[in-house]
């Protein structure tokens, strides 16, 4: 009779922690460089937080913010990684262009890492110009002063 608790214990904690693990397997990073403007903007998505920061040389107008976002925005992330194969996806052929930002993502989940250099590529696979659209969404709807920076 005890085993079958301890079993029953246990089960129950695997199914219990298994939702906080599929929302706390994801971190998705976005950065941003622009050296003719002078700024950077780095957004971080995982399970428990959203980053988003924004240096500029303009007096007051840097930004450092962090958000809990809602379980359902995470797990749409999440979903659209999975649905896109992000981990398939090879990295677009870059290209020598001049005044361009130096754009990466790179996103962790389901126990692997992909990063892509989006920056210097003319023509970026769909899914993703949908995962940036995406990440910076979600900073602009928690973030007023980052929609600002952003001119959203």
């Amino acid at each position: 009779m005890l085993r079958m608790i301890s079993f029953l214990s246990l089960l129950c904690l695997v199914g219990c922690s298994s939702s906080k693990t599929e929302r706390g397997d994801i971190m998705i990073t976005y950065v941003a460089k622009n050296a003719l403007h002078n700024t950077e903007t780095r957004i971080e998505v995982s399970g428990e937080a959203l980053s988003v920061v924004y240096h500029s040389v303009r007096p007051k107008r840097d930004i450092q913010e962090q958000f809990i976002p809602e379980t359902a925005e995470i797990e749409s992330l999440h979903r659209f990684l999975n649905e896109i194969k992000l981990h398939d996806i090879q990295q677009p052929k870059t290209e020598r262009m001049l005044d361009v930002p130096d754009e990466k993502i790179t996103a962790t989940f389901g126990g692997r890492t992909s990063t892509f250099s989006i920056g210097s590529v003319r023509d970026l696979p769909e899914e993703i110009v949908q995962l940036r659209k995406q990440i910076i969404d979600l900073a602009v709807k928690h973030s007023p002063a980052m929609k600002e920076a952003l001119g959203y």
